[in-house]
């Protein structure tokens, strides 16, 4: 049944031209190797053909990294790449890095330069990995340090409404002050 999926997707692939058509149907090949039919070599070439159509977009990003995770799980970091030239290991390195560059989640930035540490220094790259941990660092600190932001006209305020010791007194106003003066 997934087989014949699968001829579907890649026949429909061999006749559409749109680029966003074909992004589509290749994104959903990829998921259909990677999940029904438990092939992540081949989803990891399918996540990498989407990057070819759109090198931003970090749906396929995300699943070339899962991807290639299960191959390096399944068949080790030496084993060759799924496509082009090296190992899987080094072809990680790059999604995660190309990963890195492109998302807006500090976290998630965060992470994958620590994956992308760890590849660099077990293929014995020990400034590159340094270099990515510093630069995963910066990024963590860098989140802390928004989510800390201080708000401080609105903290000032509220804690004038409540009452709060030390805090900046707001105008009071005195029900029947306008009476009293008659």
């Amino acid at each position: 049944r997934y087989e014949t999926l699968r001829e579907a997707l890649t026949a429909l692939l061999v006749r559409v031209r749109d680029r966003g058509a074909r992004l589509l149907l290749t994104m959903e090949l990829a998921h259909l190797h990677m999940d029904a039919l438990a092939q992540p070599r081949q989803a990891a070439r399918s996540f990498l053909e989407a990057l070819d159509l759109s090198p931003s977009n970090l749906a396929a990003l995300e699943g070339a990294r899962s991807a290639l995770h299960m191959v390096i799980l399944q068949e080790g970091r030496q084993t060759p790449s799924p496509v082009g030239q090296g190992n899987a290991a080094q072809l990680l390195e790059r999604v995660l890095q190309r990963f890195a560059d492109l998302t807006e989640d500090g976290i998630e930035r965060a992470q994958a330069l620590d994956e992308v540490a760890a590849l660099a220094e077990w293929r014995g790259a020990v400034s590159a990995a340094d270099a990515s941990r510093r630069r995963a660092r910066a990024t963590r600190d860098d989140v802390e340090r928004r989510e800390r932001k201080p708000t401080t006209r609105v903290d000032k305020r509220l804690a004038a409404l409540l009452g709060t010791p030390n805090a900046p007194q707001a105008p009071t106003f005195r029900i029947g002050a306008a009476d009293e003066e008659e």
